[in-house]
């Protein structure tokens, strides 16, 4: 009940506006191992006028209702560049890194990384975060699907597991593995 009444203040939080400011609806959320914090993606709720332009952000909130930005969504020209259309949260092991996706290509979203001590974020690889590893000799490190296309039409994807900086490690699975067995 405690968890709930949690998601409730922050989907409150999400509500407040002052008259004339845009609103804020939580599109996804990821809690600490604790449960003392939450990340979530905030998406502005958007004007029928102009769908494309709402704003979203990356906000930290604890348990006080204490929030603070930590990213603001920036639309570059340059595919690597570029910084919106925040998704698929996932917070490392140890609580110091929250990874998300940046959609920037047509065929893969990009995988980014905000280092929540410094607030630094980088560009980790083009994919889609299957899992962060948990625990063993592979903690903290990422399993990535990346789709690759065939020269004569087609595609395939392929699981890798990458390190945090975004190092290539080595070949999990294909599209046949299961998610969940390769994050095990």
């Amino acid at each position: 009940m405690q968890a709930r009444t949690w998601f409730l203040g922050l989907t409150l939080l999400a509500c407040r506006s002052v008259v004339g400011e845009p609103v804020f609806e939580v599109s996804e959320c990821v809690s600490d191992p604790c449960g003392d914090k939450s990340y979530c993606i905030m998406k502005e709720k958007a004007d029928p006028a102009r769908p494309d332009d709402a704003d979203e952000k990356i906000i930290a909130a604890d348990r006080k209702t204490n929030t603070e930005v930590l990213l603001v969504a920036k639309k570059y020209g340059a595919p690597k560049s570029n910084l919106a259309d925040f998704n698929n949260l996932h917070l490392s092991p140890d609580g110091k890194t929250l990874y998300f996706h940046t959609w920037n290509w047509a065929t893969s979203p990009a995988v980014r990384a905000l280092d929540l001590t410094t607030g630094k974020g980088r560009f980790v690889t083009a994919g889609s975060i299957v899992c962060v590893i948990e625990k063993g000799h592979y903690k903290n490190d990422l399993i990535i699907g990346q789709s690759f296309l065939y020269i004569q039409g087609g595609r395939y994807v392929i699981a890798n597991l990458f390190d945090p900086q975004g190092k290539l490690i080595g070949i999990v699975g294909d599209s046949s593995a299961n998610d969940k067995e390769m994050c095990d």
